[in-house]
């Protein structure tokens, strides 16, 4: 089954499933965190290090830049990702899709991010994942958007903000 899609400006949202609604009747897309582990994690899964320029995420092993660039086309938030240099680590990137997804707060939004970890601009967000269902010439890379906490594509040449990710390999 194809899942729906939604047009917006630029952009095109896919829903990745089946809308749900919380415990009290409040439309939430995908799945609501508020009644999966995300408690679990509230108080101990982010830490800040004292410099404030990254973030480790100890659920899923990631190391965040606190930060997001300011919007560019895809190859410079690529090339603006790879070039960081903080928190003693010279290997940031691009997240893929399933990377970015983790740090979506879906029990928020305006914006979809725990702000007292992250600092963002709720906008759409570059993924390293390329997405083929667009004839956009230039090729087309799957977004976030941090507003809502919608997944959809842009074409490379489109503008979008950039959180850069590097792997914590064990005992780091």
């Amino acid at each position: 089954m194809k899942a729906p899609r939604m047009h917006f400006e630029n952009c095109t949202v896919h829903v990745l499933a089946p809308p749900t609604f919380d415990r009290i009747g409040n439309f939430v897309m995908g799945v609501d965190l508020r009644t999966s582990d995300a408690a679990a994690y509230a108080g101990s899964r982010f830490e800040l290090p004292a410099d404030g320029t990254y973030v480790i995420d100890h659920k899923t092993g990631l190391m965040w830049s606190r930060d997001e660039s300011k919007r560019s086309d895809f190859d410079d938030a690529d090339a603006h990702c790879r070039a960081l240099r903080f928190g003693g680590f010279s290997d940031w990137r691009l997240p893929t899709l399933d990377e970015l997804q983790t740090i979506v707060d879906r029990s928020r939004y305006s914006p979809a991010i725990d702000t007292n970890v992250f600092n963002t601009n709720a906008g759409w967000t570059w993924t390293s994942d390329e997405y083929k269902g667009n004839p956009d010439p230039s090729g087309s890379v799957w977004i976030v958007d941090f507003l809502y906490g919608d997944v959809g594509s842009y074409g490379r040449s489109s503008t979008a903000f950039a959180r850069a990710v590097r792997a914590v390999p064990a005992g780091q």
